[in-house]
């Protein structure tokens, strides 16, 4: 019968099915000749670190300072990070690799099972990227650590290796530092309650071991020490933000998907603690955190975020049915209450729940290592990166290829490139990389993409980037956003400065092209002009008979059930839209999605700008206070409390 349920243990027949799912889907080294708004902050990561920016003051964004290591970097911004990053990707997977074929050596599985992690190892490895393998590698190390009575050599070599790996994927990411913390967190908390002091003792020198590697990368990177504290908070607000700042819907299946893979798996962890498996309990526990965390990073932008949650979840379930049914693991002192056939068949179940799903794939992305276009796509990135590490001064090539290609999909005229010379120059909203096409001086505000200044304080930083002495002398303005967002209100306090520090040169094809002023042309001290409390759907009268420029604060909170909803998935979208005078008519514009948080800092309802041409009016100082009435409404009666407080402010000019 066990030979039936495991179909036995036969050590080299599994290890060559786990040899083989690793060479698979062994990462090619790719190097891409075009860009887009990834490059572009991909861009600004690689500026920053070798212009010795500061993360955390001088730069803000979701990745970190060594965010460079990050899979695809673009290998035309520097050729030593574009080698680093494919050495750290190799890394990564034959650490990973290594780990997992240890750890199956170790808990002896079957066939059946070896078979199962194959499976998903082929699937998913696509979207495994390097933040998942390393997270997943120190949850698989904690798990054997915790189970060992007396933890081996090699695990204890792992384990100190899996302390740098960590502090790696800590910096490359503020979310995979957020899960290392909370595993590390929860294995002292485990090892207080646990009696075996030499596993304490690993689990010692893992954390603190994390601490040192994670420092010294931290300085290694040319960051201070004094600076770790304003990385930590405005990465923190980051992703406070981002929750309610880049949420978008998806299908609805798939959430429910992904709501029973984390039921299942707090099933596992009753199921291990009462069946006394250790190694699967620990297992399973030290996971759940990291499954709930990408189930939110999945849903919240339900995209292909959807489907990294999907294929974590699928590597996950196939390791803990290997783990759980394991041939050497016995429970004889446990009455048998509990069928573990019911347990099996869950895990099956979903597994092909996660399989079935897994044609959506083709939909969302190209990444697929088993698809046959994407065998020739990278079979095309790998030969240019090849010919890259062969003759490492093709680079310069690539780099002025792609700076013709920026050039012909972004013109900007002469007379532009004339006015700003070699002076400093920032660029709104998204599209960084064009001062790399036009070997412009850039200086970079903080939050360096518009659409991610989610938070009163993230948009405050900004503001007093612009409010400084060495601010950008010109500024190169794009009327963009993303989300369907009304981009006047991306940052609204940046904003509010430009208006006050900037004026309007000329435009150039999409772009305006913004000059600093010599002295401040907004007084600083507001004038109170309504206090008002609406009910979501109530329209709102914008003051008027005020000469100057109008802003609207708005502050929305959530119910308890919003906030309970918004921890562990996300919150419903808020949607703002305006009515304004256009040519004698009274117009509502569409539905702009709003940012609720960074609202507070007074959204401007002057003018409304329908176009670019409406902005540079704006600039120039002609306001026509066309708006007469704003109305904010949600997309669900439950997330929000229906009361809606707006302070309206007037800022006269000087």
């Amino acid at each position: 019968m066990n030979s039936l349920r495991y179909l036995v243990y036969k050590p080299c027949i599994s290890s060559l099915l786990i040899v083989f799912a690793g060479l698979w889907t062994w990462p090619l080294p790719l190097f891409f000749e075009s860009y887009n708004l990834g490059t572009s902050w991909f861009y600004g990561l690689y500026f920053g670190l070798v212009e010795g920016y500061q993360f955390g003051k001088e730069i803000v964004f979701t990745y970190g300072p060594l965010g460079f290591l990050w899979p695809n970097y673009p290998g035309f911004f520097n050729y030593d990070q574009w080698l680093i990053s494919v050495s750290f990707v190799y890394a990564c997977h034959l650490f990973f690799m290594i780990l997992v074929l240890k750890f199956l050596s170790h808990i002896k599985i079957g066939l059946l099972s070896s078979f199962m992690i194959v499976v998903s190892l082929l699937l998913t490895m696509g979207f495994f990227q390097c933040d998942l393998k390393l997270i997943f590698s120190g949850t698989l190390l904690l798990s054997l650590l915790f189970s060992c009575k007396s933890p081996p050599k090699w695990l204890i070599v792992f384990s100190l290796t899996g302390s740098l790996f960590f502090a790696l994927g800590a910096l490359i990411k503020f979310s995979s530092m957020v899960m290392a913390i909370t595993i590390l967190v929860m294995s002292i908390l485990m090892s207080t309650i646990s009696k075996n002091k030499d596993t304490n003792k690993v689990v010692s020198v893992y954390f603190w071991g994390f601490i040192f590697w994670y420092l010294l990368f931290w300085l290694v990177s040319d960051q201070s020490i004094a600076n770790l504290w304003s990385y930590l908070v405005n990465s923190f607000q980051i992703v406070n933000g981002y929750n309610s700042a880049m949420n978008s819907e998806g299908p609805t299946h798939q959430v429910v998907l992904g709501v029973v893979v984390l039921i299942l798996v707090l099933i596992i962890i009753g199921y291990a603690r009462y069946r006394r498996d250790e190694l699967l309990f620990k297992l399973a526990l030290l996971s759940f955190p990291t499954l709930l965390i990408q189930f939110k990073l999945g849903f919240v932008r339900h995209d292909l975020h959807a489907y990294w949650f999907f294929s974590y979840s699928l590597f996950l379930i196939a390791f803990l049915m290997a783990t759980a049914f394991r041939p050497s693991f016995h429970s004889d002192q446990i009455p048998n209450k509990i069928n573990p056939d019911i347990l099996k068949g869950m895990l099956f179940g979903i597994i092909v729940l996660l399989l079935g799903i897994h044609p959506y794939f083709s939909k969302w992305s190209t990444n697929f290592n088993l698809g046959y276009d994407l065998i020739l796509d990278d079979a095309k990135y790998s030969t240019q990166a090849i010919s890259l590490i062969q003759k490492p001064d093709k680079r310069l090539d690539l780099e002025e290829k792609v700076k013709g290609e920026i050039r012909e999909k972004i013109p900007l005229k002469k007379e532009t490139l004339e006015i700003i010379q070699d002076k400093t120059v920032d660029v709104f909203c998204c599209d960084l990389i064009l001062t790399l096409g036009y070997s412009l001086n850039w200086v970079p505000r903080p939050v360096i993409q518009s659409y991610s200044a989610y938070t009163p304080v993230l948009d405050d930083l900004n503001a007093n980037h612009f409010k400084k002495t060495n601010a950008p002398k010109h500024i190169l303005f794009r009327f963009a956003t993303i989300d369907g967002r009304y981009p006047l209100f991306d940052e609204p306090a940046t904003f509010l400065t430009l208006l006050d520090r900037y004026k309007f040169v000329h435009q150039d094809n999409s772009y305006l092209l913004l000059s600093r002023k010599n002295t401040s042309s907004v007084q600083k001290e507001s004038t109170l002009l309504r206090n008002v409390s609406v009910r979501a759907g109530e329209p709102v009268k914008i003051p008027k008979n005020f000469k100057g420029i109008i802003t609207a604060h708005v502050s929305i909170k959530k119910t308890l059930l919003g906030q309970l909803i918004s921890l562990v998935y996300k919150p419903s979208s808020a949607l703002i839209k305006i009515k304004h005078s256009d040519k004698g008519e009274s117009l509502w514009s569409p539905d702009f999605k709003l940012v609720i948080k960074v609202a507070e800092n007074g959204l401007f309802v002057s003018d409304f700008a329908k176009n670019l041409q409406d902005v540079a009016s704006i600039f120039s100082g002609k306001l026509e206070n066309n708006i007469e009435e704003m109305l904010i409404s949600f997309k669900d009666d439950f997330t929000y409390k229906d009361k809606i407080e707006i302070i309206f402010k007037g800022y006269r000019f000087n």
